[in-house]
């Protein structure tokens, strides 16, 4: 979808269920359309860009994980599931090679470098140990919860980082959004 005067395409994959709650997607900008090589809907909350860049692809995760204020189980049910997606798609093996920040790459091409992008709905808080080199020292300081903790096992798992850990910000800025305008999350 072209937005009306600018200079972006939105990108939506938006889930089958019309009523379902989610959905994801991409803004790029007009100058990097050239570069879109696939675009599809991976799951309800999982949808994937792949950039390609000379002998690179950059594949790109929008994720959308369920929110934990849904009614109990079905909250707990319904975040193992979207992580075992989510796991699958991250443990295919690709036609490229995927590289990682720890293991690199090797001269095959084209190479595949990830990005997971999104919302967790989870706490990953500060790097707790010298082993955990997926998290960095700037994360939120409440702590990490389990959600958290699930997320930080696939990072380490996959070699991937959690960015936002690594770069000391404002800690107004470390939150998407307030429970009841008073408690920030």
């Amino acid at each position: 979808m072209d937005l009306v005067d600018s200079e972006y395409r939105f990108f939506y994959a938006g889930p089958e269920d019309v009523k379902a709650p989610s959905g994801t997607g991409f803004l790029v900008s007009k100058r990097m359309i050239p570069f879109v090589e696939t675009f599809q809907r991976e799951t309800d909350r999982i949808s994937r860009l792949d950039l390609r860049v000379g002998q690179h692809v950059i594949r790109c995760l929008s994720i959308y994980a369920p929110p934990s204020s849904c009614a109990g189980f079905e909250a707990k049910e319904d975040y193992s599931r979207f992580l075992e997606e989510l796991q699958v798609l991250l443990q295919q093996p690709s036609s490229p090679k995927l590289c990682s920040a720890r293991q690199g790459c090797s001269n095959e091409s084209p190479q595949v470098h990830l990005l997971l992008l999104g919302d967790f709905n989870a706490k990953i808080g500060v790097k707790e140990n010298e082993t955990e080199g997926c998290v960095g020292p700037f994360g939120s300081k409440d702590g990490r919860n389990a959600r958290g903790q699930l997320v930080v096992e696939i990072c380490e798992e996959l070699h991937l980082r959690a960015v936002a850990t690594f770069f000391k910000t404002r800690s107004g800025r470390k939150w998407t959004w307030k429970k009841n305008y008073t408690q920030m999350h």
